[in-house]
């Protein structure tokens, strides 16, 4: 995941984070000129070397963040693969008929620690029964990891896997689904 404000093309394959969450945890408003520059210089790049996908701009843990992204969504190129960030508050009907308006590719759950904890599994489900791929955002850590696997997301990113060298150990042994009591998880 490359960061809007750490924008360096990497030379593997990658995907575009729209730094929403950051400046929210900065009490800064959407930097939507930053945003532009970015997506611009990836319109630039060769195909093979452009991100996977990208968030699409949002409120954080924000009720009124699905028609925001919606109207961004309406502005972007579709030339990029763009993903819809699920946030706090959000219904899965309103979604499904976000999804009927716009060319989303997949879904990214954002939001706050407490409604993703008690949220993310049903995204997945949703998103799954959309035929859409999920990604979780900010996975820190081998247990938050594993949860991960345990509901089926497709993708997670977190700064913890770069900053602790402690958890590349658990990577280089990925995770599979825990065995729960009666099948269950």
């Amino acid at each position: 995941m490359v960061s809007r404000d750490a924008f360096r093309i990497p030379k593997c394959r990658w995907v575009f984070d729209n730094g929403a969450f950051t400046d929210w945890k900065n009490g800064q408003p959407f930097d939507e000129d930053k945003f532009f520059r970015r997506v611009e210089r990836m319109m630039d790049l060769p195909d093979e070397q452009k991100p996977e996908w990208c968030v699409c701009p949002d409120r954080v843990a924000h009720p009124e963040s699905l028609e925001y992204s919606v109207q961004w969504r309406d502005r972007m190129t579709n030339r990029l693969n763009w993903y819809l960030a699920i946030q706090d508050g959000m219904k899965p009907e309103a979604v499904e008929v976000a999804l009927k308006e716009q060319p989303f590719a997949g879904l990214f759950i954002g939001g706050s620690s407490e409604w993703k904890n008690a949220q993310a599994c049903e995204w997945v489900r949703f998103g799954h029964s959309q035929g859409l791929p999920v990604h979780v955002g900010r996975v820190n850590g081998w247990k938050r990891l594993q949860w991960c696997v345990d509901i089926d997301a497709d993708s997670v990113d977190g700064t913890g896997w770069t900053r602790d060298p402690r958890w590349i150990a658990y990577l280089e042994q990925m995770p599979t689904k825990s065995r729960m009591l009666f099948g269950q998880s």
